[in-house]
């Protein structure tokens, strides 16, 4: 399972929008969308909030 894959699959799990998680993380929506597909991930300082 790559990351992409587990993050969309935990975040479903818990029942949460992109708009959710952003929020939580304070990032974009448009940011957790990349993460989802697989864009945007390397050297991301944020994924360190996840």
């Amino acid at each position: 399972m790559t990351f992409a894959e587990a993050l969309k699959s935990l975040r479903e799990q818990h029942n949460m929008t992109q708009s959710d998680l952003a929020k939580q993380i304070d990032v974009t929506q448009r940011t957790i969308s990349y993460y989802e597909i697989g864009k945007g991930v390397s050297g991301d300082p944020n994924i360190l909030n996840l």
